[in-house]
């Protein structure tokens, strides 16, 4: 994992959203690991020394749809290939509470996996956090653009703290083992 991308919208009226997930788990990994911003035009980026590279934490500062762009730059800039990205975003098909990885596929509806794929192609990898569906598929724009419930909140949260407890597995190489531990325990 060269680059992890957290998906989200900027500006404050956002920040609590569902569809910022992406960018709460950025949030809790600068923090904990107390990294430091850069900024190029269009994004902010967080390099972060370990013991097995560097990665490089990202938020665009654009809006969802147009996200991608900032990835495929960052990868550019450091000649990282798609297959050391990593992309983490909400995802409707899944409970808050759940993480789930996938290697590659499609965008199921996201915009912002979408703008992704639009500048990548279909090969990186997706860290998939649950924020639920709401009944009616019309109300899907409405959803993702509002603040969770408390309890699924503290389910997110939850889920995010899980990938940041064991992100060392993934810098290490160790993607089976980081799957299953979050998929077991999700």
């Amino acid at each position: 994992m060269r680059i992890l991308a957290g998906l989200g919208n900027p500006g404050k009226s956002y920040e609590n959203h569902r569809h910022n997930v992406g960018y709460w788990l950025i949030d809790e990994l600068i923090a904990k690991y107390s990294l430091s911003e850069k900024e190029k035009p269009g994004y902010l980026y967080y390099p972060w020394q370990h013991d097995f590279g560097t990665t490089y934490l990202l938020r665009s500062k654009k809006y969802m749809n147009d996200s991608g762009l900032a990835v495929r730059q960052l990868a550019n800039f450091y000649k990282i290939p798609v297959e050391d990205v990593w992309v983490a975003y909400d995802d409707m098909d899944f409970k808050p509470g759940s993480v789930r990885v996938k290697k590659q596929g499609g965008a199921g509806g996201h915009n912002g996996i979408k703008s992704v794929m639009a500048h990548l192609g279909p090969v990186f990898h997706r860290l998939r956090l649950g924020v639920d569906r709401p009944l009616s598929p019309d109300e899907v724009k409405q959803y993702v653009l509002t603040s969770p419930t408390a309890g699924d909140r503290r389910e997110i949260e939850s889920a995010v703290a899980l990938v940041v407890d064991n992100i060392d597995l993934l810098l290490k190489g160790e993607y089976d083992r980081f799957t299953e531990k979050l998929h077991s325990e999700t």
